[in-house]
């Protein structure tokens, strides 16, 4: 799955609450809760991830998840949220 970086010309697909919720709520899901200065630091890693980072993290997940450290798995899974939006017929 190819996933791009976000387009540094365009806006956010949703707000910065709207991305911060989310994590929040992928960390809780996840069973490890964080605080604003770690969704922070997810929002800015996921920001910061360059295509080929972002393939790499996703192709390491799916042959040993546990070497994908936490707050990388968090931006890859706003990342891929983000993509889905984006590409759904409007």
């Amino acid at each position: 799955m190819d996933v791009g970086p976000l387009d540094p010309s365009r806006a956010p697909p949703c707000g910065t609450a709207e991305r911060a919720a989310l994590v929040h709520a992928f960390a809780v899901l996840r069973g490890r809760p964080i605080d604003e200065a770690e969704v922070r630091a997810v929002l800015d890693k996921a920001d910061a991830l360059t295509r080929e980072e972002l393939n790499g993290l996703w192709r390491r997940h799916e042959r040993a998840p546990h070497t994908v450290d936490y707050r990388s798995q968090l931006a890859l899974v706003l990342r891929f949220v983000e993509l889905g939006r984006a590409e759904r017929p409007g």
